[in-house]
């Protein structure tokens, strides 16, 4: 084979390796292209832009898992609120509250009671005449006896050991009783002693016991009302008898104590209506505050966690 033949197969060998690559390099075009065609965004005749399919599926599908991951969000924060506002126990709070005002005015009350009944005695012995150690006795043994009687309430409370509803209530009850023994023996006794009954014109201290009744002492209301009618109808019924027995039957008398006792079952009956209400409005107002407090507080917990899955740990640890 002659030289001449030999340069010229090198050249069509070189013509054919260069067709090839030029040929593989036009396919890897196409193929780019094709890609290229697929992600970029396509038109319609009217010139509006058409969404692939596919990128409206995986966009549907991350749009619902968000939906429900905040839903579930949602839900924990709920379920985390009504947990803790369940374990807080705010009726027991509100009991408690509850206890502690009837406590406070309990006791002011029983300070007020006996600083009036041993400024009685003292006056009694100031303004009496020379006859009181005989016929002074029995009502100042009996202001004493109340007063010492009713100190154990006070040393209780402040001892703190009755404390609850039920504690407040059987102090109140005990104090009650010493109360209207004493009060209802010192209305129809005379002032310096005596047999006879002294037949009162009016009953200004029935009427201060009923009150203090219904607003000092802590009793039930229902219970408050019985002893309040109890009350008022036996010193009405015995001033009835014993100013027919008397012979002195005043109409007006009777009358006017009757309204008078009347009132004040009505007032003190009013004050208790009057008391729950407002007890149950600032208890409404406590919850309010509490639940938005509680609320506040699991939102920023909320905002923390997500604040923390989303910043690296070392920026969130500076932070």
């Amino acid at each position: 084979m002659s030289e001449n033949n030999q340069n010229r197969i090198k050249d069509l060998v070189n013509e054919e390796t260069i067709q090839l690559k030029n040929g593989d390099n036009k396919l890897g075009n196409r193929k780019t292209m094709e890609v290229d065609t697929n992600k970029r965004p396509t038109f319609n005749e009217n010139g509006r832009h058409v969404v692939n399919n596919e990128f409206k599926g995986n966009r549907g599908i991350h749009a619902k898992k968000s939906i429900v991951s905040e839903s579930r969000s949602d839900l924990v924060e709920s379920s985390g609120i009504t947990s803790i506002l369940d374990n807080m126990d705010i009726m027991e709070l509100c009991s408690k509250y509850y206890v502690v005002l009837k406590q406070s005015l309990f006791l002011n009350f029983l300070y007020l009671v006996i600083t009036i009944l041993l400024l009685l005695v003292c006056l009694q012995g100031v303004f009496s005449d020379e006859e009181w150690p005989q016929n002074g006795i029995p009502w100042a043994s009996i202001l004493s006896g109340t007063s010492v009687l009713l100190i154990p309430c006070i040393l209780l409370l402040h001892a703190k050991i009755l404390h609850t509803l039920m504690g407040l209530r059987l102090l109140a009850l005990w104090a009650a009783i010493v109360l209207i023994v004493s009060i209802s023996i010192l209305t129809w006794i005379p002032i310096y002693g005596g047999i006879a009954l002294q037949i009162p014109n009016q009953l200004i201290s029935i009427f201060l016991l009923v009150l203090s009744l219904y607003t000092c002492l802590p009793l039930p209301p229902v219970g408050s009302v019985i002893i309040g009618i109890l009350l008022s109808s036996v010193h009405l019924s015995i001033l009835i008898l014993s100013t027919m027995n008397a012979n002195t039957y005043d109409y007006k008398t009777i009358t006017s104590n009757g309204i008078l006792l009347v009132c004040a079952n009505l007032v003190g009956r009013y004050y208790q209506y009057m008391e729950s209400i407002s007890r149950k409005d600032t208890f409404e107002q406590t919850k309010t505050c509490v639940e938005s407090r509680v609320r506040l507080e699991c939102e920023k917990e909320h905002q923390e966690q997500l604040l923390l899955s989303v910043i690296p740990a070392y920026i969130a640890a500076e932070v």
